[in-house]
């Protein structure tokens, strides 16, 4: 039997679920080499971005509980002026993965309802960017990063 899965927008009682897959994302992904969770800053991240009328998370629920987030926010590109969408975070449990295209679906119709003309992804590996790249989006920049 299939199991029960519907994608939504994030309520605030999803916040205890949107962290723990925050937690799990940092831990389990190239993330852990250089950053760590602060517990009040990503509650605040995860409570600006929903309480913006330019910002969404849309989640995946599967047999009652969250399994997946994809978050964005539009703003005014600082060169251009051009709506633009930004991905904050995109994650789906090991486990249940195959519904995380679902979400950035969701997450594109949105910020073209928003007035979006751009979406910009973030590709943490070569495979996620090969992914992007079968979907039409392009390659702008790679970023690099240091301690100080």
């Amino acid at each position: 039997m299939r199991a029960q899965e519907t994608i939504r927008e994030a309520e605030p009682a999803d916040l205890d679920g949107i962290m723990k897959m925050g937690e799990r994302f940092v831990a389990e992904t190239t993330y852990s080499k250089f950053i760590t969770v602060d517990p009040a800053s990503l509650s605040k991240t995860v409570i600006d971005i929903v309480s913006n009328d330019d910002g969404v998370i849309f989640v995946v629920e599967r047999d009652g509980q969250i399994r997946g987030m994809i978050a964005a926010q539009v703003y005014p590109h600082p060169y251009s002026g051009v709506r633009t969408a930004t991905e904050a975070f995109w994650w789906v449990d090991p486990e249940v993965r195959g519904c995380g295209l679902r979400l950035l679906s969701a997450m594109e119709t949105w910020a073209k309802g928003r007035g979006a003309k751009v979406i910009q992804m973030t590709a943490p590996t070569e495979s996620i960017g090969r992914l992007y790249e079968s979907l039409g989006y392009e390659s702008v920049e790679t970023s690099y990063q240091r301690s100080v």
